[in-house]
């Protein structure tokens, strides 16, 4: 089929690609200067992301605007003109860039649970130790 720019289904899509990449970028943007240490405690990352949870909201919404779009142009069986082929493109850049870095807090926080988990432990078994020793004592 056509692969027009004039195609107003694909003038759409290449609309509501820009407005997500837009938002992700943000996103990336807000992570990035919010949790660029390496060595982000676990309380950082959670507040960190806690700060990008209206974005990835407003994300959510742009999703459900392009699933039905998507379809369409599936059902359509249409060819991606150039520019809707470079923003796709695009688009695929700023997600995989995205995934790589919620990866990396995603390790930073399993790395941090390792840590804890040991303080945790010996915590519990004091705390569990004094309650026997006060129970023996009564």
């Amino acid at each position: 089929m056509k692969h027009s720019q004039k195609n107003p289904l694909e003038q759409q899509l290449v609309r509501e690609l820009q407005r997500a990449e837009a938002l992700y970028r943000r996103m990336l943007a807000s992570l990035n200067v919010n949790l660029s240490k390496a060595d982000c405690g676990p309380d950082e990352i959670t507040a960190g992301l806690a700060r990008v949870q209206p974005l990835m909201l407003q994300i959510q919404t742009m999703e459900s605007i392009l699933v039905p779009l998507r379809n369409e142009w599936t059902r359509q069986s249409q060819q991606a003109g150039p520019i809707l082929k470079q923003i796709l493109h695009q688009h695929e850049e700023i997600l995989k860039t995205l995934i790589n870095r919620i990866d990396v807090l995603e390790q930073q926080l399993q790395q941090h649970r390792q840590k804890a988990l040991p303080e945790m432990d010996r915590f519990v078994r004091h705390q569990q130790m004094q309650r026997a020793y006060q129970q023996s004592v009564r």
